[in-house]
């Protein structure tokens, strides 16, 4: 996305450095996202890992680092779920579940709407700082059953 001299630098020097990796673009806007902390990438590993015979036997498989979206509009979540075995780009453009894992004043819930407006049937948000978990989707909170678990079970592979 060209925006014109020192701007196009600073962007190319991230990319370059590696640092553009969790960046998004909503509608076209640039929003610089930083690193997450490790705490999250572990979070994340651990869903992962708890819930891959249960995602397998739905035919789905759990990924992180991902782009929900399309070019030019995309939401990079904490993991995903998407069909198994699909073949994936640089953008995906949807997936069956996404988890937002939450930090002290990020866009997770502004995300919300933009997943399920492309076909995510729940968007789950899990707060590491408070310990909760909320699961959203299109029909109403934790109605589409997918991958299976409620919220306080997720909360319970997550050991709180």
């Amino acid at each position: 996305m060209a925006h014109g001299g020192a701007l196009d630098d600073w962007s190319e020097r991230r990319r370059a450095l590696g640092l553009d990796g969790r960046d998004e673009i909503w509608n076209g806007i640039y929003h610089v996202t930083p690193h997450a902390h490790a705490s999250r990438a572990r979070l994340a590993t651990r869903l992962v890992a708890a819930l891959h015979e249960r995602a397998a036997d739905r035919a789905l498989e759990g990924l992180t680092g991902f782009d929900p979206g399309v070019e030019h509009d995309f939401r990079v979540p904490g993991l995903g779920f998407v069909p198994a075995g699909e073949d994936l780009g640089l953008y995906v453009p949807t997936a069956r579940v996404v988890v937002e894992i939450v930090s002290p004043d990020d866009a997770s819930r502004a995300k919300v709407p933009f997943h399920l407006a492309r076909g995510v049937r729940e968007v789950w948000l899990v707060d590491p700082g408070q310990r909760t978990v909320e699961i959203v989707g299109g029909d109403g909170p934790g109605a589409s059953g997918e991958p299976g678990p409620e919220a306080a079970e997720v909360a319970q592979l997550l050991g709180w």
